[in-house]
């Protein structure tokens, strides 16, 4: 289990480092919904809509 959670905590860090994220050209920080379902997980009403661009190194 421990192995799992480094190999997707590595996934998820060169993902961040690689890319540089963005909204939609439609949307703007005014747009975006925080409202969360209640229960014992959590999770958002709407999905968080993000469009990736490679970072030229």
């Amino acid at each position: 289990m421990n192995m799992a959670v480094a190999a997707v905590e590595l996934a998820l860090a060169n993902l961040l480092y690689k890319f540089d994220w963005e909204m939609p050209t439609k949307m703007n920080e005014a747009n975006l919904n925080f409202d969360a379902t209640p229960g014992i997980v959590i999770h958002k009403k709407d999905a968080l809509i993000l469009v990736a661009r490679k970072i030229n190194d």
